[in-house]
């Protein structure tokens, strides 16, 4: 794969990720207090999307790391 392929697909990936953690954020708001009981599955939703915008792919810092390579700056080409 190209920079440019990686690239997109980091940025794809992570704001994949954070636009879901939004809609189940809406949803488990919309839903109240029946929410944050275990037997709710939107509880198990909420918590699954939190876990995984704080994995590696979705780390906010990748919009940073993005930007930056568009813009021409230096950047670590491992961490693509």
């Amino acid at each position: 794969m190209t920079l440019d392929q990686r690239a997109n697909l980091r940025l794809a990936t992570t704001h994949g990720i954070r636009v879901a953690a939004q809609i189940i954020d809406a949803v488990y708001n919309a839903a109240g207090a029946t929410a944050v009981y275990e037997d709710n599955p939107l509880q198990r939703y909420f918590q699954d999307i939190h876990v995984i915008t704080q994995h590696m792919q979705g780390r906010l810092a990748h919009y940073e790391l993005i930007g930056r390579y568009w813009l021409g700056l230096k950047v670590d080409e491992a961490r693509f």
